[in-house]
């Protein structure tokens, strides 16, 4: 476990970082970026613990790097998913590495894509996609989603996936994430915005688990 100095970072050396583990995980030093670093897939856990937080640390230290089946399916499904989303869509994807935030550089995030929306004669538009690729023959199965009373699909606020997207926006910068489910039959796709609020707030709790428990100062 290395010590929090270690994990300070300049913004160059910042985004070499991200240009540099695009492959993600099939790149050593992808793993290696994110082994000091609580990423944006634990932030949930984080944000929702109420009590034994030195237990969640030993566990989030510990964690091994298995592929679970899911995740398996998701890496084999993710350029399909990614194509279709463009298709959909007429925005440009490209890939994007482990970021870290100069300014919280104990935290980390590996958005699926970066995204260029074109808006005809308007400026474009810059956001981020992340793809979801469950094992379901049709979106309105998967769990993290709820019907609204319009009959419309929305991922939950409580849900990992919505912490996970908010802590990319935050930490990227970008204003904006396509959450896209793709299923056997059928597909979601809904933009998520930004919510500082709701930032700031997990931003708060994730800082006072990183230097209360989580963080070594040798």
């Amino acid at each position: 476990m290395r010590c929090y100095t270690e994990l300070k970072m300049s913004l160059p050396d910042s985004i070499a970082l991200e240009q540099e583990t695009r492959e993600q995980s099939t790149n050593n030093l992808w793993f290696h970026a994110r082994s000091a670093r609580i990423t944006s897939t634990s932030f949930k856990r984080i944000c929702s613990r109420r009590a034994d937080h030195e237990k969640l640390a030993t566990s989030l230290k510990s964690a091994a790097s298995v592929q679970t089946k899911a995740m398996k399916r998701g890496v084999e499904q993710e350029p399909i998913a990614a194509t279709q989303y463009t298709k959909l869509t007429g925005n440009l994807v490209y890939p994007c590495g482990f970021v870290v935030n100069p300014d919280a550089p104990h935290l980390g995030t590996s958005p699926d894509h970066k995204v260029i929306e074109r808006g005809g004669s308007e400026s474009p538009s810059y956001g981020l996609l992340e793809i979801k690729c469950p094992s379901k023959n049709s979106f309105t199965e998967c769990p993290y989603l709820c019907k609204q009373a319009d009959g419309r699909y929305k991922l939950k606020e409580c849900h990992a996936h919505h912490y996970q997207i908010m802590g990319q926006l935050g930490l990227t910068g970008m204003s904006w994430c396509d959450f896209f489910v793709k299923c056997e039959e059928d597909y979601h796709l809904e933009r998520i915005q930004f919510d500082v609020a709701k930032w700031e707030e997990m931003k708060s709790k994730l800082d006072a688990f990183f230097f209360d428990y989580y963080v070594t100062y040798q």
